[in-house]
């Protein structure tokens, strides 16, 4: 059986690793193609690592709001 996630460290391999075959996908690489040319990548998955680190562990480390990004992305 493997380990429940225990800590952000965890996290962090998570979502590397799903964004890992995420960036393989051609379909959905387009829409990560901005973070991935810009090297924002590791950036983006720290963030993303801080938000998943407060809902599940009850950490306030994420500052941004969780929709706006996506919103403005929209918006373009």
């Amino acid at each position: 059986m493997k380990p429940d996630i225990s800590n952000r460290k965890d996290i962090l391999f998570i979502i590397t690793k799903f964004y890992d075959k995420l960036l393989a996908d051609e379909t959905m690489f387009p829409f990560f193609e901005d973070i991935v040319a810009e090297n924002h990548l590791k950036e983006h998955l720290e963030v993303i690592s801080d938000f998943w680190n407060d809902l599940l562990f009850y950490t306030s480390t994420y500052k941004n709001n969780t929709m706006q990004k996506h919103l403005d992305k929209m918006l373009l």
